[in-house]
């Protein structure tokens, strides 16, 4: 098992990368850039799943003595390997029943995920929020486009591999359905992402 605290620390810090770019790559894989280091929300959400994965790290050989735990698998047992894997799985960990409650005839699995239910959707909604703030101050730069402006350089600006694609046979029904040029580009951002954005709009 671990040897020192360092190992747990390096499950800490995988798990907690790992669940940042779970989180971004999934929601906002085209927008993460406009607010990644603006969001304490997300770090804090991050942070919360590297401290639950470092507890997880120093109880670990607790867990297995008492068989709640069984890990097996090629190099697992050097800790730092092992400190890497726990990290990287630490969401599928947290759902290990480390305690049972009995009431009468109703019986209740306790685990560190139990804790997750508790912080994760305030987080999770103050993100989509610090999300769609760093949108809309995005877009606003570049509110001077006039509607016909904006539409036409969309529609010429569709990659030629994706303009049968059912997504963006969607959006341009939505583009050409709009009246205002800030939602079209909004929606052209989430297409396509910033990069593509700036050269559109430049």
């Amino acid at each position: 098992m671990f040897d020192d605290v360092s190992q747990a620390l390096l499950t800490f810090l995988v798990a907690y990368s790992i669940s940042t770019l779970e989180l971004v790559t999934s929601k906002y894989p085209k927008t993460f850039r406009l607010f990644f280091f603006k969001s304490w929300s997300l770090h804090i959400y991050s942070c919360i799943y590297g401290v639950l994965a470092f507890t997880l790290a120093l109880i670990l050989k607790e867990l297995i003595a008492s068989k709640v735990v069984q890990i097996s698998g090629l190099g697992l047992s050097n800790p730092w390997v092992l400190a890497v894997f726990v990290g990287i799985f630490s969401k599928a960990f947290l759902k290990t029943r480390i305690y049972t409650l009995t009431i009468n005839s109703t019986t209740l699995p306790i685990g560190l995920d139990t804790i997750v239910h508790v912080f994760e959707p305030f987080l999770l909604h103050h993100i989509d929020l610090d999300n769609f703030n760093a949108v809309k101050e995005f877009i606003q730069e570049y509110n001077h486009f006039t509607l016909k402006a904006v539409k036409d350089r969309v529609k010429k600006n569709i990659p030629n591999n994706l303009s049968n694609d059912a997504a963006n046979q969607a959006f341009l029904l939505d583009v050409n359905a709009s009246i205002d040029p800030l939602y079209i580009m909004e929606l052209y951002l989430y297409q396509y992402g910033i990069k593509t954005f700036k050269r559109v709009f430049r």
